[in-house]
């Protein structure tokens, strides 16, 4: 049987709200010749399944509908249907029934939502996945796909196909999604502040694991000697939990260490182990701050330069979430910040819940450096709380004797 094709003309969506359904609309005699020659689709009566196909040679599929308001001969597409597809109005495109095969069912699909319109907007990710599994069953996407969606009509959303796994092993590029088989994973997917997704599957964003530790080091040519004990410790205490992915953590309830303090008399290596520490981290480049650097004699001034540190640790959570590296600061000779640095920056550095508090950085890691542990003071009293517990560090001579 000869496939049947069509040359249709691009038009705009008869209606602005019909752009938040992702369905292109026909006449209703393009409709119901485009209908009977569509195969079986899996599509309800009143819908079928086009493959578009402009100058640029881009193929998409879309699931169509008849619409009064559509002049015989031409297709409605919204602005970013046009767009995927390099189309201006008027221009024509092939048409041809689409045959979906059972390789291009799609197991999982993962959307990353962004607000169509400025202003504060939260939306519950979970009743946007039972949304796209009730309206949007049976439609065609691909990865980079944008895709429009009105929860209702203050919530509406600029969707993106950020991945797809098949129920099978395929080459396709193309997944069909089916209501009751596949599971729809949102997530948020932009930085602005004012847009909120409320319990967001910790699977959506797909992250790849990543080994914390480079391939190659060898903490023998780190050139510590006797030091063994100590980066046990260390390891053990800080960087055991990260070789999991970041979704399981959460689901165990566990929670990161974010700091520990290294403590021990002059020349036993405090320094030496907070700096080597970086170069066997799959990480970004330590930042090293002596203590006394904080200090400034302007007002505010230690301020800006605490939040100056954690500002970059604090886009890239923001912009990549769990896809973010691990951030490591080294202060060094905190003894000397504890007693000079004012109560302001203090506030800066324990208020904005840097190193201790609720709203603690995922993926930041803070090393201090002291010569002995505030062991007799109360704990609200201590300038700075760490997460570990400190780690004592034994002198030279200790090391090579024992």
């Amino acid at each position: 049987m000869a496939e049947f094709a069509g040359t249709l003309l691009c038009a705009k969506t008869p209606h602005p709200t019909l752009a938040f359904t992702n369905r292109i609309y026909l006449h209703a005699t393009d409709f119901a010749a485009y209908k009977g020659a569509a195969p079986p689709q899996g599509t309800p009566a009143d819908e079928v399944l086009l493959s578009l196909t402009g100058d640029s040679g881009k193929e998409l599929v879309y699931s169509a509908q008849a619409n009064e308001g559509i002049k015989a001969g031409t297709v409605g597409l919204s602005t970013p249907q046009r767009t995927a597809l390099g189309l201006e109005l008027s221009a024509p495109m092939r048409a041809t029934p689409y045959r979906p095969s059972i390789e291009q069912q799609l197991s999982t699909i993962r959307l990353s939502c962004a607000p169509y319109r400025k202003g504060p907007l939260t939306i519950d990710a979970q009743q946007l996945a039972d949304h796209l599994a009730r309206k949007y069953s049976g439609q065609v996407y691909v990865v980079g796909q944008k895709v429009m969606c009105a929860l209702d009509s203050k919530q509406l959303l600029i969707l993106t196909v950020d991945g797809m796994e098949f129920t099978q092993s395929t080459g396709s590029h193309l997944g069909q999604l089916h209501g009751g088989l596949t599971k729809v994973l949102p997530f948020k997917g932009c930085s602005n502040p004012d847009f909120k997704v409320e319990k967001e599957p910790v699977e959506a964003r797909g992250v790849q694991q990543q080994s914390l530790f480079t391939s190659d080091f060898d903490f023998a040519k780190l050139g510590i000697g006797g030091l063994g004990n100590e980066f046990d410790t260390i390891f053990r205490r800080a960087f055991a939990s990260r070789i999991y992915p970041a979704h399981i953590i959460q689901q165990m309830g566990i929670s990161h260490v974010r700091g520990m303090l290294l403590y021990g008399p002059p020349g036993c290596g405090k320094t030496l182990i907070a700096r080597q520490i970086g170069k066997v981290l799959n990480a970004r480049e330590p930042k090293i701050v002596n203590g006394p650097e904080v200090l400034d004699k302007y007002v505010g001034a230690s301020e800006e330069k605490i939040r100056e540190l954690f500002a970059d640790a604090e886009a890239e959570q923001q912009s990549e979430g769990d896809r973010s590296m691990l951030h490591t600061i080294i202060f060094d000779e905190m003894a000397r910040v504890r007693v000079e640095i004012n109560a302001r920056a203090f506030r800066q550095l324990r208020g904005r819940r840097r190193v201790d508090g609720v709203g603690r950085l995922k993926f930041g890691f803070h090393t201090g450096r002291n010569l002995q542990e505030s062991r007799k003071r109360p704990r609200r009293h201590r300038c700075f709380r760490l997460d570990s517990k400190s780690t004592p560090v034994q002198n030279r001579r200790r090391r090579f004797t024992e």
